[in-house]
């Protein structure tokens, strides 16, 4: 059937000659509508493949977390560290693996080895060892600015 809509369509551009002619014929657009429809349902089955997380695989069972329950450990984990501001939270998993990238404000009067080590280490005890998320890939820390309210006011002249 596809071999047949294919030749048509070749047949079509051979006599009219004029793409107005292929861009209006019917075949074409039944075609752009079938990939249409084809494209929005990968989407959508997309969307919804992303918000769960399968943890194990065992005899008995899978056992899957939603993304939304680690996003909420981890910011609770971040808070128990003394972080003043949100984190953002990115959650991706291949082959099994989960990765994970936490964007975040540092105090500008911390560094930045010691602010990502400690919070991968931590992340990692609180995901490995309290929930029992073993499969963690990697952790990256993004630095997206620095908090200058944790300064006070004789820290801030000293810097300039």
């Amino acid at each position: 059937m596809l071999e047949n809509f294919y030749n048509r369509l070749l047949d079509q551009l051979r006599t009219d000659g004029s793409v107005y002619a292929i861009l209006s014929s019917q075949y074409f657009l039944w075609a752009m509508g079938i990939a249409t429809v084809y494209i929005g349902i990968k989407i959508i089955l997309r969307s919804f493949s992303r918000t769960i997380l399968c943890l194990l695989d065992n005899k008995s069972g899978k056992v899957f977390i939603k993304k939304s329950v680690l996003k909420e450990t981890i910011q609770d984990a971040c808070k128990s560290l003394g972080m003043q501001i949100k984190p953002k939270i990115d959650i991706s998993c291949k082959s099994k693996k989960i990765n994970i990238r936490i964007s975040i404000a540092m105090a500008s009067n911390q560094k930045l080895p010691d602010v990502s080590t400690t919070l991968q280490k931590h992340l990692h005890i609180v995901l490995a060892d309290d929930i029992g998320i073993k499969n963690i890939n990697k952790i990256d820390v993004v630095i997206i600015g620095l908090n200058r309210n944790n300064l006070s006011k004789t820290e801030i002249t000293k810097e300039l």
